[in-house]
């Protein structure tokens, strides 16, 4: 593990067929506690807690760093 990234928090589209399918791959084969997944389709999802728009985050599959560094792409 890189210090400071682990866990990576994934902010993904569930409700895009190809997101899930990517992120159900990568949730398989995680190492335990490796990866965080939260879905931005959900209605409860607050983008603001990231520092980053919705649209942002549509845009690509964004992550958010154990130290809170959101990185995208």
């Amino acid at each position: 593990y890189t210090p400071g990234i682990y866990p990576l928090t994934l902010l993904y589209d569930r409700a895009c067929p190809v997101c899930r399918l990517e992120m159900d791959s990568l949730r398989e084969r995680a190492r335990p506690g490796s990866l965080n997944f939260v879905d931005i389709s959900d209605a409860e999802f607050d983008p603001s807690a990231y520092g980053a728009s919705l649209e942002t985050m549509q845009a690509s599959i964004c992550g958010v760093t154990a130290n809170g560094r959101l990185i995208q792409g």
